[in-house]
């Protein structure tokens, strides 16, 4: 019977969810508690509790809740809304009923890392484009370190072809999955990939990559063999003369010397920057490796490594830049103790709009160690275009220490950012006032006042990005696992049709425990959000939300 049940269940699910892939509001109330009472009825007769059947109930309820929820949020005057609003449903499920079963459905999922698999394999498999459901099937492998999900991915690999603008899609596609393979902790299935390039000039550029992806999850001795492995091959980028033959080569190396100095050996890392003779890569990971000599409290050996790096030197990303590393280096030295030589770095500095910037990381280190008088004095020091970006910095420092209403009478007095003179523009993305807020509002929330605290997130302003407002709540939610905040967030990202944001709140979901609830928003809310999506924009939308999911996930 179990079987058997188990398969009509397979099938009424099946079905509902090709449904649910549009919008169906206009079908109207009955339509939908008539596929909620469906998906409620298979659930009532399916008995069997192996992990696919699981799967199978959740998927159900989860649609069932779907579809009543819905009928409230779009038919709030009907009469199947208000009954269900009183607890009654004839001939169906209630809204305590439905919400009961999936409740019981998410904790056996919970428990149950071969459903988890399941259900998240299931979503990478739904979408359409090859592609996108290669990197998100390989995704889904990475996190559960499945060798099955990994094998899977390679044999949609192997099949791309002509589904991006390069040439080369195929070999692209199967460097993607050396990569993950490698991450996932599979180094002979990276290998594998190798046999099956078009172009094998890739080999050794696919060998560098994959020593890189060992690197960056600590396998330093295997990245070296496989480095030692790449060099017996060819290195050259199919279509890329342009770069020297040697670059991914240098690549790996910058990242098994970040690897080296996360691991403390910082001697061999140096080392290996000294082979390193593409400057743009060797600053980059000089610079990387100096913050974590920072973080691990020598700002003079950092600063001794960063001296040969010009001033000017920022990644294209801007993930990292000379500057940023010498404002590390003020902080450490003023929380050290040793303000006066803050001060000299900070008149070493030859570039004027760099050293405004590091006075500013010198006003927010001595707030931070309590001083705060002299920070406002330092602070006051600083040009009016760079002014409001440190005073907001000082409020954040201000309510992470509790002081609330000294940092929400600071913030009140910041004015618009100025204008940055290496550039004459305006530069609002270093308006800091969003932060600062959000900072307040966890502050408040801290403190038990949870009303001013949503209060303060709510306030923050519609010409800043929507990202900010929707990032104080989502830190509200996490802080009270709270899922109707994280409803209220979303409720506000995909009214503004913000697919950025929207995979935001799914990832601080997931992250607080409600990936479930997370992966339910993706599998029916973003097809209602968008419904005339074509199918590759649909396809890479699914892919970035299910991977923002699974970022969250490993994050819990």
């Amino acid at each position: 019977m179990g079987k058997c049940c188990s398969s009509a269940l397979s099938r009424i699910v099946f079905l509902m969810l090709l449904a649910a892939t549009s919008c169906r509001t206009e079908e109207g109330p009955e339509a939908l508690f008539h596929e909620a009472k469906v998906a409620w009825d298979a659930t009532q007769a399916a008995e069997a509790d192996d992990p696919q059947s699981i799967v199978r109930r959740w998927e159900a309820l989860a649609l069932a809740n779907d579809r009543l929820r819905l009928i409230q949020s779009s038919y709030p005057d009907s009469s199947l809304a208000v009954d269900l609003r009183n607890g009654r449903a004839s001939g169906g499920p209630s809204i305590q009923d439905v919400s009961d079963g999936l409740h019981e459905a998410s904790s056996e999922i919970g428990e149950c890392q071969s459903c988890q698999s399941l259900l998240l394999a299931a979503e990478a498999r739904s979408i359409r484009n090859d592609y996108d459901r290669f990197l998100a099937l390989l995704t889904v492998a990475e996190y559960f370190r499945d060798v099955n999900l990994v094998t899977e991915a390679y044999s949609i690999a192997l099949g791309i072809h002509g589904v991006l603008d390069a040439s080369d899609d195929h070999d692209r596609a199967l460097r993607q999955f050396a990569l993950g393979a490698a991450k996932a902790g599979f180094p002979d299935l990276s290998y594998s990939a190798l046999d099956s390039l078009d172009n094998q000039a890739f080999r050794g550029a696919v060998l560098c990559d994959i020593a890189a992806a060992q690197a960056e999850i600590g396998q330093i001795d295997e990245a070296l063999s496989t480095l030692d492995l790449a060099r017996s091959q060819h290195m050259l980028f199919p279509n890329k003369d342009s770069f020297p033959s040697d670059v991914p080569e240098l690549a790996a190396k910058a990242a098994i010397a970040v690897a080296m100095a996360r691991s403390s050996r910082y001697d061999d890392a140096v080392q290996i920057l000294q082979t390193i003779h593409d400057s743009f890569l060797r600053n980059r990971a000089t610079l990387e490796i100096s913050i974590l000599i920072i973080e691990d409290g020598n700002w003079k050996a950092a600063s001794d490594l960063i001296a040969p790096v010009p001033d000017s030197f920022e990644t294209h990303d801007h993930s990292v830049s000379k500057a940023e590393v010498v404002e590390r280096i003020v902080a450490s030295q003023i929380e050290a103790g040793q303000v006066a030589n803050a001060f000299e770095t900070i008149a070493s500095i030859p570039d004027a709009s760099a050293r405004v910037q590091a006075l500013g990381a010198a006003a927010v280190a001595q707030a931070g160690s309590g001083a705060f008088d002299e920070a406002m004095t330092t602070a006051n020091m600083i040009e009016d275009w760079y002014r409001p970006v440190v005073l907001s910095r000082l409020a954040m420092v201000q309510a992470e220490a509790g002081h609330i209403d000294s940092a929400l009478q600071l913030i009140s007095t910041v004015q618009d950012t100025g204008i940055d003179p290496r550039n004459s523009v305006a530069v609002p993305a270093w308006d800091e006032r969003p932060k600062a807020y959000r900072l307040i509002s966890a502050a408040q929330a801290r403190s038990g006042d949870w009303a001013a605290a949503l209060a303060t997130a709510r306030s923050i302003r519609d010409e800043w990005p929507l990202s900010e407002r929707i990032g104080a709540l989502i830190q509200l939610a996490k802080m009270r696992s709270d899922p109707e905040i994280f409803a209220e967030a979303f409720a506000y990202a995909s009214a503004a049709r913000e697919r950025i944001a929207m995979d935001m709140v799914l990832q601080g979901e997931a992250e607080t425990g409600f990936w479930l609830d997370a992966l339910a928003k993706l599998r029916f809310d973003y097809a209602r959000v968008f419904p005339h999506r074509d199918n590759r924009t649909s396809s890479s939308d699914t892919y970035q939300a299910l991977r923002a999911i699974i970022e969250g996930m490993s994050h819990q």
